[in-house]
């Protein structure tokens, strides 16, 4: 079993894309991630400030914000399957998900980077390849963000936070295995 994951999660599939997934979940992240999660929206920017409240170091801050996205982002399962069996990639922004409270791994990553850089934390969005509790790895995308209190890039994932604890964890490149960061 893979440490800190906890529940059934990762006896029956963790929410990684298939290979199908992953040369339009490539392009679709250089253009979108470029253009449009450069702004930041009124609401998220006032969630964002409003979540991390009380934190004074990058660390605190960005741990709050994700559990916040990590508790409050339902994954969408159907947005997978649209694309895996009819080929359609139901694109979303930043605020699209912040305002359904649904998304998949690029959309968890995506909001939590906007909601980082609203509260000035360096931060990245991550993709290349997530344990897919089989056994096998599938197309996936989290986050680094920069502890500057300890000079480091720390990795974490907010679509698998509901599993147990993906921030910073020891083992986390077991898990993770990065191929682009933007």
């Amino acid at each position: 079993m893979i440490e800190p994951l906890s529940g059934n999660i990762v006896r029956e599939k963790l929410p990684v894309f298939t290979q199908s997934v992953q040369e339009e979940l490539n392009g679709i992240m250089q253009r979108k991630y470029e253009v449009i999660d450069h702004q930041i929206p009124k609401g998220i920017e006032q969630t964002a400030a409003h979540v991390v409240q009380g934190a004074s170091t990058d660390e605190e801050k960005a741990r709050k914000l994700y559990d916040w996205v990590g508790s409050r982002i339902a994954y969408d399962y159907d947005k997978v399957t649209l694309y895996e069996e009819q080929r359609i990639w139901k694109e979303q922004t930043p605020q699209d998900t912040y305002d359904t409270r649904m998304g998949v791994c690029i959309d968890y990553a995506r909001l939590y980077a906007m909601m980082a850089r609203s509260e000035d934390l360096q931060v990245r969005v991550v993709t290349g390849r997530g344990y897919n509790g089989q056994g096998g790895y599938g197309p996936h995308a989290w986050n680094e963000v920069y502890l500057s209190e300890k000079e480091a890039w720390a990795p974490l994932d907010p679509t698998w936070a509901q599993s147990g604890n993906w921030f910073n964890p020891p083992k986390f490149h077991e898990t993770h295995i990065k191929e682009q960061v933007f």
